[in-house]
This record gives C-alpha cells, sequence and structure tokens, in this order.
C-alpha cells in the first residue's frame, strides 16, 4: 500500500465501549449521568444556601428587644421620650418623606430602592444611591457596632439631633 492509498483510505472504526448498543458518542448511560449530575448539582444550588441560612439563622439578633434597647440609647443620651412631645408628628411625616417615600408600601425591603442601588453601583458611580430602607438603617444603628456616622459613630449623631 502506497502512501497515497493510505490517505485516501476510510478511518479505522471505533470498538465500541461495553453496554453501549450504538455507535460512539452519547449513549443512553450517558444520558441518564448528564441527567444525574444536572439535577445534583440544581439540588445542591438549593440546599447549600438553605443550609447556610439555617446555620447562621440563631446568630442573627431578635427584635422582641428593640424598644427596650431604643430607650436605653435616648436615655444614655438624656433625651425625651418622643411619644411625649404630643400633637402632630411633622418631624416623623417629614423624615419619612425624605428618607422612605415608600415606607407604607413594603415591609422593610424595597426592592425598589436595592435595583436602584445595584443599577447605580453596576454603573460605577461614586454616589450613594440610596437603597437602605428606615427599617433597615433602624436595624444598623440598634444591632451593630457604632461605626456609621461621622468620625464619633452613631452615638454622636443621637446626640447632634
Amino acid at each position: 500500500m502506497t502512501v497515497r492509498s493510505a490517505q485516501l483510505a476510510a478511518p479505522p472504526v471505533l470498538p465500541l465501549a461495553p453496554g453501549c448498543r450504538s455507535g460512539p458518542g452519547w449513549g443512553r448511560s450517558a444520558r441518564r449521568r448528564l441527567v444525574r449530575l444536572t439535577v445534583t448539582l440544581a439540588v445542591a444550588g438549593v440546599l447549600v444556601p438553605l443550609a447556610g441560612v439555617a446555620a447562621l439563622w440563631p446568630l442573627t439578633p431578635a427584635v422582641r428587644d428593640a424598644e427596650q434597647r431604643i430607650t436605653a440609647r435616648l436615655q444614655q443620651h438624656q433625651a425625651r421620650d418622643p411619644h411625649a412631645l404630643g400633637g402632630p408628628d411633622k418631624v416623623g411625616v417629614a423624615v419619612v418623606a425624605t428618607e422612605d417615600s415608600r415606607f407604607l408600601s413594603h415591609h422593610g425591603l424595597d426592592m425598589v430602592g436595592v435595583l436602584r442601588a445595584g443599577w447605580t453601583t453596576l454603573q460605577g458611580s461614586q454616589r450613594d444611591a440610596g437603597g437602605a430602607t428606615l427599617d433597615q438603617q433602624l436595624a444598623k444603628n440598634l444591632y451593630t457596632a457604632d461605626t456609621g456616622v461621622g468620625e464619633g459613630g452613631t452615638d454622636r449623631a443621637v446626640v447632634q439631633a
């Protein structure tokens, strides 16, 4: 056989894998393995985050003591009880209007604000998009260390108010 006739010859036929009835390619067992792998990854993609939430759930603070924390913070700074002021709460209405205009229409997480803040961040803007609701700001101020406002933390902001 010459070199030229060897080039024109048909490629050799590969032997079939054991248990494979059709030719080379995606056999039934390979498809089953692929489906099993896909289902396993999908289930793991749901169960792993759920397990993480379940593990961290006991570490989250309860809100049962929020009113006591607020009262203690006010007493610490010799502030008056806001309930004792009486009359229309113009300051409260003004705060809600400027800080969280959708305060009465969401339950602590304003998806419009979150999406706007995410979009602003993705665009690379350095300005604060204001995605935190009043509920989130209260939780941050009550349950985290005083590292927030200005150089003196949130205690300084409470005293200034």
